[in-house]
């Protein structure tokens, strides 16, 4: 009995001796592990990042500068008119009843219905005996460093003027040093169409030539930022020019003449406009039609009051003729 009590006792001391090194050496794991980590970076997930939509009652779309720089636009209205809810207004590429301004139209409401800002200020008009809109022109294109649009809602917030939405230009207030950007473009087509071809032949009008290299473009900007010492203060300056070459209907074969239906209704024919040269005039008869007893007009009688009786143009010499489809 005292033999088997010293062997349990034996074990009992072994397993004690055994269990005695595992308690002490686990706190000195734990501090080496302490100190070889060591938190170098924190990484916040995409639902902390500020998003305009999520400062806002009506959606936004956001332009940042990346995708302004994909997009490979040198007027700032180029890039505001390929998205959905914009609609082409004034720019370069209007030429009837053109201010040489440019202007941002959303939802086809017209341009003095949709507000621009610049950093949340208003954009002023370019030409004062122009329309009432913002002239994008004023914005480089080189230093916007984010383009908010919104497109509902905001009449409540800004008035009248943002009744189709607002469009904010959110500028780099940060940039220091110097920036040079030049583009040069032109449009080159080459004038195959038959069909087009033969209706001009038909009418007498002259064929463009073969291949037309038009609407050159030529544009330069350079930007300048100077910062203050110890971030007191800061000054940017920017300059641009830009010259835009006139593409002309007459240099292509399919817009060389206006189409018309043929009197037999079965092909197309060049037409023309009743405004070109020499100009058209409208005889019109004001009086008022003979009338019956009733007060009723008579069939054939005097035609109604401001009806057109005939056209007239003027010849060479000054006489006038009547006017024709041949005018």
């Amino acid at each position: 009995m005292a033999k088997h009590l010293s062997v349990r006792q034996a074990v009992r001391l072994a397993l004690l001796v055994s269990a005695t090194p595992a308690v002490l050496t686990t706190p000195a794991f734990a501090q080496e592990q302490d100190a070889s980590d060591s938190m170098d970076e924190v990484v916040v997930t995409g639902s902390r990042i500020v998003s305009p939509n999520l400062q806002s009652i009506s959606p936004i779309t956001a332009i940042g500068a990346e995708e302004l720089n994909i997009a490979g636009k040198t007027r700032i209205e180029d890039v505001l008119n390929q998205l959905p809810q914009a609609f082409a207004s004034q720019g370069s590429n209007i030429a009837n009843a053109s201010d040489g301004t440019a202007s941002v139209d959303l939802r086809g409401l017209g341009s003095q219905r949709t507000l621009v800002l610049v950093n949340g200020k208003r954009l002023m008009p370019g030409d004062p005996d122009g329309g009432s809109a913002a002239d994008l022109n004023q914005i480089p294109l080189s230093l916007v460093k984010r383009v908010d649009v919104l497109t509902g809602g905001a009449s409540s917030v800004y008035g009248a003027d943002a009744v189709a939405g607002v469009v904010n230009f959110v500028m780099d207030e940060e940039f220091e040093g110097v920036r040079f950007d030049y583009n040069y473009s032109f449009y080159n087509h080459k004038n195959d169409h038959q069909n087009s071809q033969d209706l001009n032949n038909a009418r007498g009008f002259a064929l463009p030539d073969s291949t037309v290299n038009v609407g050159y473009s030529k544009d330069f900007s350079v930007a300048v930022g100077i910062g203050g010492a110890e971030g007191r203060g800061h000054a940017t300056f920017y300059a641009t020019y830009r010259e835009v070459d006139p593409v002309l209907q007459a240099e292509f074969d399919y817009s060389a003449c206006t189409l018309n239906l043929s009197n037999a209704a079965s092909n197309y024919a060049c037409g023309g406009s009743g405004t070109a040269n020499p100009a058209q005039w409208l005889v019109i008869d004001p009086r008022p039609p003979e009338e019956d007893a009733q007060g009723f007009p008579i069939p054939g009688g005097v035609p109604t009051g401001g009806q057109v009786v005939s056209a007239v143009t003027v010849n060479p010499d000054g006489s006038l003729r009547p006017f024709t489809a041949a005018d």
